[in-house]
């Protein structure tokens, strides 16, 4: 349970860090590629349409290239330091 806690905080930490590091590059000469967006989404779609109400669901990830970095290192960071946080425990 606390190694998987510990493996969020730290794709979580690492996935904030990216965002502010690359939407501050993005305007960057020379670094300005580390900023670039990338955004995948699934619409909103008409589920459920009625006179009254409609009922839709959509999803939508955004990140940039700056983020794919500091996770690959956050996950680095992990493995390299999980068994000297969780040492002790069951």
């Amino acid at each position: 349970m606390r190694k998987n806690l510990y493996f969020l905080v730290i794709l979580a930490g690492s996935l904030l860090l990216g965002g502010i590091i690359g939407n501050a590059l993005q305007g960057a000469s020379g670094l300005g590629w580390l900023g670039h967006t990338i955004q995948w989404s699934f619409g909103p779609q008409a589920l459920l349409s009625l006179d009254v109400f409609s009922l839709t669901f959509g999803i939508s990830f955004t990140f940039n290239i700056m983020q794919i970095f500091t996770v690959i290192i956050g996950i680095i960071i992990y493995y390299k330091t999980v068994n000297k946080v969780t040492e002790g425990q069951k």
